[in-house]
């Protein structure tokens, strides 16, 4: 069986997985994050006196991975990682599906709505979809 690290996966990994959408959930607040990540990072260097470059692909550090989202870094710090859960739930099999899938389940989650918890916090750590930000409008 595959060591997921700190994740716990819906489904076994694909063997052309090339990265993941994933859950987050704070279980002392009820916050929730969506996101994605490359198990595979590549670069592409030019060498000195070399005229191609050099592709090298290797494994990233998905297994550590909890979140780009600044606000939920610091919540993890605060709370602890054992307050949350990490949850992939789905495999993406390239850089198109992963993107692709991810501005989908965010828009479909609504996680730009204004929607509170009973302390007064957004619901959802996310603040941009692709890049856009745009939260709507509060409701009187």
């Amino acid at each position: 069986m595959e060591d997921y690290g700190q994740w716990h996966p819906l489904t076994e990994r694909p063997d052309n997985a090339f990265g993941f959408i994933y859950y987050i959930e704070n279980l002392e607040t009820g916050r929730r994050y969506i996101g994605r990540k490359q198990l595979i990072s590549v670069s592409r260097k030019l060498k000195p006196g070399a005229s191609r470059r050099t592709v090298t692909r290797k494994e990233s550090d998905w297994r550590n991975y909890q979140s780009s989202c600044r606000e939920l870094l610091d919540d993890i710090k605060l709370y602890g990682s054992e307050a949350f859960t990490f949850v992939i739930y789905k495999w993406c099999i390239g850089p198109g599906d992963l993107t692709y899938s991810e501005v989908h389940e965010q828009w479909q989650c609504e996680v730009l709505s204004r929607d509170e918890l009973p302390n007064g916090e957004r619901v959802w750590y996310n603040g941009n979809i692709g890049a856009v930000k745009f939260l709507k409008p509060k409701t009187l």
